[in-house]
């Protein structure tokens, strides 16, 4: 009774996973219906000028960024996007010098006709430091190649009172690091079969880190073992612990340093939003999958099995311009009878800055780091202690409102 039990569920399993995908795929993105007052301005066609390549002047180009946004369940998520010379005009005749490729990174969920391709284009403004973007331009395709529908999907921004924005601005500033004017922005599309108009969530409060470093290492993403990790990433340094944006190429994740340059990383931090519960619920599963984790792995065996360790953190040490960590792996929660979604499993993973070293080693890598070398009094790590969101993300208590954690303790910041 048992085995037939199991087997037949096996089988229901089997039979969720190749269900209708056009059809999921179609119902998942027709999930917002949205009420247009005014018509859609779309931008479609920008076409190449023939007059030679017009420079932004003043902007180096290209330009590599790690973008960081919220998504609707306020996870963080990051993705790596470009800024490129363009020399296009709008169907106006209004030149455009910039343009940002994967702007708001590709939602994995949907088939699109040209994914990773994804561009709009700007102006620069060298007076003011800044890019500006006009909205409601055409940035990916979903459907297309192998479904029967295809939607143009558009881009449009709202400030923080809600405003719709006619421009997308992106205001650089002296380090390289990007702020804009966007508070939420989504993409809006017509389905022909009903005339509504609907919208994708693409994400909230962008902020745009210089890709600063290299990420390195054996992964078992590919279908054989290679050491083919070479993912860009993002390193903001507060010498005690580090930010790293695009980690594994994921998420933000936060690491604390030690005197000693031993690293440590806060257990269960979330590093991917891939919905797996939406999926299961999608596949008639009642699961709360929750969200990827990074996790120490400890074992391995002879057949490859890999365990992973849900009470002990990934650790690992620094060494001038590069920090090295253990063994790891990234899945989801376990879920009795069930088991784990695991996404890959990294060995000897690296992560190595593009210039000079991580702060607490200082300018010269033979200095012993130490209380003799830096001024690493009492008062001084009690003001530079890192401060986190309920996440386990190092924020700016300057600049953050809410509940936080300093020093392992809650407070309220007004």
């Amino acid at each position: 009774m048992l085995a037939t039990s199991v087997a037949a569920s096996a089988q229901v399993f089997k039979s969720s996973l190749t269900a209708d995908v056009e059809s999921r795929t179609k119902a998942v993105v027709k999930k917002n219906p949205v009420q247009i007052s005014t018509p859609l301005t779309k931008k479609v066609d920008f076409k190449a000028v023939n007059n030679g390549m017009r420079k932004a002047e003043g902007l180096e180009l290209p330009m590599k960024m790690i973008q960081s946004e919220y998504t609707e369940d306020e996870v963080p998520r990051c993705s790596v996007i470009e800024f490129l010379e363009a020399n296009v005009q709008d169907e106006d005749g209004n030149i455009y010098d910039v343009a940002i490729k994967n702007f708001g990174g590709q939602d994995g969920g949907y088939k699109t006709e040209r994914d990773g391709e994804e561009l709009i284009y700007g102006r620069y403004d060298a007076e003011n430091n800044t890019i500006i973007v006009p909205s409601g331009q055409l940035i990916y395709l979903v459907g297309g190649e192998g479904f029967d529908f295809t939607y143009e999907c558009y881009l449009y921004g709202w400030d923080k009172d809600d405003k719709g924005l006619e421009e997308f601005v992106f205001e650089i500033d002296d380090e390289g690091n990007i702020e804009t004017n966007v508070a939420t922005y989504q993409v809006l599309f017509e389905d022909p079969d009903d005339g509504n108009t609907y919208f994708l969530f693409m994400g909230s409060e962008p902020r745009f880190v210089p890709v600063n470093a290299v990420q390195t290492g054996y992964t078992t993403r590919s279908d054989a073992w290679a050491f083919d990790l070479d993912e860009p990433a993002a390193v903001e340094d507060f010498e005690y612990s580090v930010n790293i944006l695009n980690f594994c190429g994921n998420n933000m994740v936060t690491a604390e340093i030690d005197d000693d340059l031993s690293v440590t990383f806060p257990l269960n931090q979330i590093v991917g939003d891939y919905d797996y519960t939406a999926w299961g619920k999608n596949n008639g599963y009642p699961y709360d999958f929750g969200f990827y984790q990074a996790l120490l792995c400890v074992v391995v065996d002879d057949e490859g099995h890999i365990s992973a360790d849900y009470d002990n953190p990934i650790t690992g040490h620094i060494e001038g311009n590069t920090m090295y960590l253990d063994d790891m792996v990234i899945q989801t929660n376990f879920i009795e009878n069930v088991g784990c979604l695991r996404d890959a499993y990294f060995s000897e993973y690296t992560l190595t800055l593009d210039n000079g070293n991580f702060s607490i080693v200082g300018d010269d890598p033979q200095v012993e780091t130490g209380i003799e070398n830096f001024n690493n009094t009492r008062e001084y790590k009690i003001k530079n202690t890192p401060t986190y969101n309920l996440m386990g993300q190092q924020v700016n208590r300057k600049d953050v409102k809410g509940l936080m954690i300093r020093d392992g303790k809650k407070y309220i910041a007004k």
